[in-house]
């Protein structure tokens, strides 16, 4: 099975420059083969893929062809100077970029989803580099080191499952507020994660706004549903973190309208690296908090019942759409499903239109209206009453096949 461990790094400074320069050539290398490719198709030719825009990115190298958006061709391509596995991993990101505008659907004069250029400001910084061979990678003693890096990178903790270790395949390293990362991709052996049959057999879980996380199974101390929320310093810590924010959001906004010409001054930047930083810090507490849940789950459970919600559209939703986008349901559907993987456990998907809070779990009625205020929920057939949440977790356990 594959594995992917990412760790914060602290490269020097001819590392840092060197990454730099690997970020930049796989964005000029994607923006070359965006433009080749839109002259093709343009052309009427479409028998396009990432390995001919790649053969035409290296024959323009080597004949000294390559222009600007211009139209000026460059004179000098010193710049491009950097391991070659990056040519290839652009060109592999702009044939996915294709392949998922094909395959979500073009209507006529309609092109949000087409690929676009790369813009140095917007772009994410960082560049992948896969195997091309035995000596691409070099791991030993927590050093790790790949072609052309000017010197070996410190790893802060050994790779996990060293021992099963058969063959590195990508890395990929990335930088953010925080600082540099590297993730290594890796093949094991064979799966190292826990298998077995677990304690209990089922369980549903309704996400909400109130409660992240409501689930079918009682707690044994209060007899009430067991319910995931963000307790304690972590929930104090966000609040705080949120505030600072929108204190130091209304002071950029200030800069930018008291600045008639509104040309970006280093404070404004420097102001605007602050806001992103605690962006950064509040999304991993968020993420860490959904990593301890999941595993949580996968290591109690055999079989896990959610929804698949629709969240883009519930966004619509004005009077709820903050909440529900920092709500990161989507984000922990994706987390739960790969965590659960590992673990050979199985998860049930509801489908976007099941009436998991509508239905009853005693009887089986669905009520036509149930109102948002209606936390209670009191079956008309059978005269139950149940909380909403608890009932609609009991529903979507009723889904897992037995």
């Amino acid at each position: 099975m594959y594995y992917t461990m990412k760790q914060k790094i602290h490269p020097d400074k001819v590392q840092i420059e060197f990454f730099e320069r690997c970020i930049d050539n796989q964005r000029f290398y994607y923006n070359q083969g965006l433009s080749i490719w839109n002259c093709l198709y343009t052309g009427g030719d479409k028998k396009i893929n990432g390995r001919r825009i790649r053969d035409e990115i290296r024959a323009g190298i080597k004949g000294n062809s390559l222009s600007d958006k211009d139209g000026v061709i460059y004179s000098d391509l010193s710049f491009l100077n950097s391991p070659s596995n990056i040519l290839e991993s652009a060109c592999e990101n702009l044939d996915r970029a294709w392949k998922n505008f094909f395959r979500k659907g073009k209507t006529k004069g309609y092109t949000k989803n087409r690929p676009k250029f790369k813009c140095r400001r917007n772009a994410s910084k960082s560049f992948t580099i896969g195997k091309k061979t035995d000596s691409t990678f070099i791991y030993f003693d927590q050093q790790f080191g790949f072609t052309k890096i000017p010197s070996v990178l410190k790893l802060k903790e050994p790779l996990r499952f060293e021992e099963l270790l058969e063959d590195i395949k990508t890395i990929t390293i990335s930088n953010d507020s925080y600082g540099w990362y590297i993730s290594i991709t890796y093949l094991l052996t064979h799966n190292p994660f826990n298998t077995c049959d677990k304690v209990i057999d089922k369980v549903g879980i309704d996400l909400g706004i109130k409660d992240f996380a409501i689930t079918s199974e009682l707690d044994t101390t209060t007899g009430k549903p067991f319910k995931y929320n963000l307790e304690g310093n972590v929930k104090d810590k966000i609040f705080k973190l949120s505030s600072k924010l929108k204190r130091m959001q209304r002071i950029l906004a200030k800069k930018r309208l008291r600045n008639s010409g509104w040309k970006q001054s280093v404070r404004y930047e420097l102001l605007k690296n602050k806001i992103a930083h605690i962006y950064q810090r509040i999304a991993y507490i968020k993420e860490n908090f959904l990593h301890d849940i999941a595993n949580d789950l996968t290591e109690c459970f055999n079989h896990i019942a959610i929804e698949d919600l629709n969240v883009s559209g519930m966004m619509k939703n004005h009077k709820l759409s903050r909440v529900i986008h920092e709500s990161l349901w989507y984000k922990f559907k994706e987390i739960l499903t790969y965590k659960a993987e590992r673990k050979n456990v199985s998860i049930t998907l509801a489908g976007q239109f099941f009436p998991s809070s509508k239905t009853c779990s005693c009887c089986g009625n669905v009520k036509k209206v149930l109102k948002l205020s209606e936390r209670v929920y009191k079956c008309e057939v059978c005269g139950t009453s149940i909380d909403r949440d608890y009932n609609a977790a009991l529903n979507l356990k009723n889904l897992i096949p037995t």
